[in-house]
């Protein structure tokens, strides 16, 4: 199709159409004006639609029929030429989510994460153990990594990595506890880290003065010999007494006993032996001591030794003798033990 100014369109309509002002125009006139133009294939009956350029004016042809035609002019606020190339420039379906075209979205409405640029996804480049070591990560803006000498997170916000000036160094607020006891990290406390006051104080495995009078709800065992000075020694506080325990009336294993005890006997009921076994051995200390005392000797209080224990005592006497006399059995070293008392054969 050949396009025709809007000076040669006017031509042939005046050649056809002489008097267009005030004379009437027949039939006839008008398709002779529309023959000149087939003929010069301005029109082609097979084109859909045609436009005439001429500035803003546009001719927009219109087929009513595939054998024969009929035109309007028409004016339009936007040139068509402009809305081609809207329609020219306007995004296809087929650009959706391909290179170059633009993205789309999931049946989530979000888009999916193959289309996100790497910059929108924050990764973890694992721990550094100094700046050498961070600065040698490969990474995009916003990843980050852990420093392990300082114990702080970094994170890539210029564009090089490799260099100190393309990470930045997250901010922490103040811990309310920065050390204890003047340690950081994981502190582990005993007794020696922690200085005494006026109202506590460490009892050391060493050489320690303890002053203040101190009061003790259950038995104390000492392994080694407590020393009074002499000043103390009449004042009945500074002493170590043993507490009295439930009074013995059956026979019993001495391991069955609490050891540095005073035991009152009864033997109304019956004879009542007390046995150092082997196991009596193991759970007390060389120094250990039993205070017995009888109530009643309706029948005989004895002591017997079996396994490898030994009893030692004077001319062999291992039975109590006299009401509320009194007799200490006391180890004296491994499996020996000492009988001390009032005792009888």
């Amino acid at each position: 199709m050949a396009n025709k100014s809007r000076t040669a369109v006017q031509t042939a309509i005046n050649t056809n159409l002489a008097d267009n002002s005030t004379g009437n125009i027949s039939a006839a006139d008008t398709r002779g004006t529309q023959t000149d133009l087939n003929d010069s294939s301005f029109n082609i009956i097979s084109d859909d639609a045609d436009v005439i350029v001429d500035g803003d004016a546009k001719v927009l042809m219109i087929p009513a029929e595939r054998t024969k035609l009929s035109f309007i002019e028409v004016s339009l606020p936007v040139n068509l030429d402009t809305q081609q190339a809207l329609v020219a420039s306007a995004e296809q379906t087929a650009n959706k989510g391909a290179a170059n075209g633009y993205a789309s979205l999931g049946s989530d409405s979000k888009i999916p994460s193959a289309q996100i640029p790497d910059i929108a996804i924050s990764e973890y480049l694992g721990t550094a153990a100094d700046q050498t070591a961070m600065l040698l990560l490969s990474g995009e803006k916003g990843d980050w990594c852990v420093r392990t000498d300082t114990g702080t997170n970094f994170i890539i916000t210029g564009n090089d990595p490799s260099v100190i000036g393309g990470w930045t160094e997250l901010s922490y607020p103040t811990a309310p506890v920065t050390s204890v006891n003047g340690d950081t990290g994981v502190v582990v406390l005993d007794a020696q880290d922690i200085a005494e006051a006026g109202n506590r104080i460490w009892l050391l495995s060493s050489s320690q003065t303890i002053s203040g009078n101190k009061t003790f709800s259950s038995p104390v065992t000492m392994s080694n010999t407590l020393t009074l000075e002499s000043s103390l020694l009449g004042d009945q506080s500074a002493r170590v007494y043993r507490p009295v325990g439930t009074a013995i009336s059956a026979s019993a294993n001495l391991e069955a006993l609490d050891p540095n005890t005073f035991y009152d006997v009864d033997a109304t009921g019956g004879a009542v032996v007390i046995t150092v076994t082997d196991t009596a051995n193991l759970l007390f200390a060389v120094g250990t001591e039993f205070e017995f005392s009888p109530i009643d000797l309706t029948n005989d209080v004895s002591f017997i030794g079996i396994g490898s224990q030994t009893i030692d005592s004077k001319d062999g006497n291992l039975k109590l003798d006299g009401v509320f006399s009194g007799s200490v059995l006391k180890k004296t070293a491994a499996n020996t033990w000492r009988l001390i008392g009032t005792l009888k054969a």
